[in-house]
């Protein structure tokens, strides 16, 4: 697997500026599956207002978004952001399909 192949789990939360403006803060960033894992699932729990970012480890390419759980509890809900990835042999893919496994299993 090359370097640039390697994901980037992003957590960003919104900050309030004081001229009403939003603006996106990268407060945690990791490249281990499992500790983005157990960081999306306990902010999910205290119920923080933020989204994860999975991109490549340069950041140019982002793969996947997600907001939260589905709205049934029981799965990470994923947006897909680069479809001209080729998923079976794309590691990013495989990064991001381990991702969403774990957090399933982990909810059970």
């Amino acid at each position: 697997m090359q370097g640039t192949e390697i994901p980037r789990f992003n957590f960003i939360e919104l900050e309030e500026d004081r001229k009403a403006d939003h603006k996106e803060h990268f407060y945690f960033v990791t490249t281990d599956v499992d500790e983005a894992v157990e960081h999306y699932l306990h902010k999910v729990r205290e119920h923080h207002p933020f989204y994860m970012t999975i991109s490549s480890v340069d950041g140019r390419i982002c793969v996947a978004k997600s907001h939260g759980l589905s709205s049934d509890k029981t799965k990470p809900r994923i947006i897909r952001m680069s479809p001209n990835l080729n998923e079976k042999t794309c590691n990013y893919t495989l990064y991001t399909n381990k991702f969403i496994r774990t957090v399933k299993r982990k909810l059970i």
